[in-house]
């Protein structure tokens, strides 16, 4: 057993990252609590990429704090409106601390568990004896969206294996992509989609294009949506509204709802405060009042109210509660984040996973508020920290390219 903080840390977060199956328990969330240990890691700073991970927290938990300073002791903060600070904690430590560690074993023996795992679930929600009547498959999770954004993850992780070590690891890709697609999670499988276009047929040097293409897309929906919906929907007074009645769109359906409603509210919400947004919590926080200077700088003045309540668009969310500096940061921190997947030593397969990860999270960011939220985010940090911590420890001593001494390897069984 490891005997430094760095080790005990990367066998605490193995723990975490089998955890991650269900919500019902959150044990996979337990790293956050160890947050406090983070001043204490020996690990050097690493340019880029901790100054975009640190300036990021600091700037969503800034703009909470002067918002609320209760949030910051409510565990109804952390659970709702402040898990994104749950989702990253793993990385936050993680990168920070140096142990040898086969992550790639890891990932095999964590795609092991979660497709077995996932093809008695599902069987068991076909015989009636889970989730009885439901015409969604939930996994172990509350919402069919987070079991999808989980699956999301787990496909990416199997999928690596099948292209980089074995077409037999097909036996595991098939059920979890199976229950993926019958949690009709929309996102996720979109998601998913466009990661595996991306890490597949997308030349590297043209992902930069795919992400322009995809964000101008996005801009293009946003603006006919507030546009059409401009002066209509009262988005100030109330938390909820009828789509179907106030913009005669016929049968309320969710995208149209998103279209029409809730993306153009966060526009409309980023309108009034743009360069620092109204505040890092605020955007559910209705009915909304502000005070300030309206088109400069406005701070939302409302109830305090942490509840699942998001734009269920990640980019237009932070824009919203914190301006152009928060969006511009995020965009930042996942670029390091990127390079940094592409440049670590360790395992091809391990990196193949998560760059599938990244850009699923990235992608189905542009429909849901996945960027944040734990049950899709922690599988990815988890393993990507144990990467980071691995590829730290080889780095220090100095071996190239990920080639690891056996003799030397901590290996973790799962």
């Amino acid at each position: 057993m490891p005997t430094s903080i760095g080790g005990l840390l990367c066998y605490f977060a193995v723990v975490c990252l089998f955890f991650t199956q269900t919500n019902y328990v959150p044990v996979s969330a337990l790293l956050f609590v160890l947050l406090p240990v983070y001043p204490f890691l020996s690990q050097k700073f690493q340019g880029s990429f901790d100054l975009a991970m640190l300036s990021l927290t600091a700037c969503f938990l800034f703009s909470a704090v002067v918002l609320d300073p209760k949030s910051i002791v409510d565990y109804e903060f952390f659970r709702r409106d402040g898990n994104v600070f749950v989702s990253w904690a793993p990385l936050l430590l993680l990168s920070r601390v140096q142990y040898r560690i086969d992550v790639a074993r890891i990932l095999r023996w964590f795609v092991v568990v979660s497709a077995v795992m996932c093809s008695g679930l599902i069987v068991a929600w076909k015989l009636g004896q889970l989730r009885p009547g439901s015409s969604e498959f939930f996994h172990l999770f509350y919402a069919h969206n987070a079991a999808g954004g989980f699956l999301a993850i787990a496909c990416g992780f199997s999928l690596a294996l099948v292209h980089r070590q074995n077409r037999m690891w097909l036996w595991a890709f098939a059920p979890l992509l199976a229950g993926l697609v019958l949690t009709n999670s929309r996102g996720s499988i979109l998601g998913f989609g466009l990661a595996v276009a991306m890490v597949y047929l997308v030349p590297k040097r043209l992902t930069w294009l795919v992400v322009l293409v995809a964000a101008l897309s996005s801009v293009a929906v946003l603006h006919h949506g507030y546009s059409k919906s401009k002066g209509i929907v009262d988005y100030s007074d109330a938390e909820t509204w009828n789509t179907s009645a106030e913009l005669g769109l016929g049968r309320q359906h969710t995208i149209l709802g998103r279209v029409y409603g809730l993306w153009p509210r966060g526009i409309r919400t980023w309108a009034k405060s743009p360069i620092v947004g109204t505040g890092f919590g605020s955007f559910n926080d209705a009915p909304h009042h502000y005070s300030g200077w309206n088109g400069v700088l406005m701070w939302s003045q409302g109830p305090k109210i942490h509840s699942d309540g998001h734009a269920h668009h990640s980019y237009v969310h932070v824009l919203a509660e914190t301006g152009v500096v928060g969006l511009a940061l995020l965009v930042w921190f996942l670029s390091c984040i990127y390079k940094k997947i592409l440049d670590a030593a360790g395992s091809p397969t391990v990196r193949a996973g998560l760059l599938l990860g990244f850009w699923t999270l990235v992608f189905a960011s542009f429909t849901e508020h996945r960027i944040v939220t734990p049950s899709n985010v922690l599988p990815f940090t988890l393993m990507l920290g144990l990467m980071l911590a691995n590829a730290n420890a080889l780095g220090g001593s100095k071996v190239a390219g990920g080639q690891q001494n056996p003799g030397e390897l901590h290996a973790v069984s799962g």
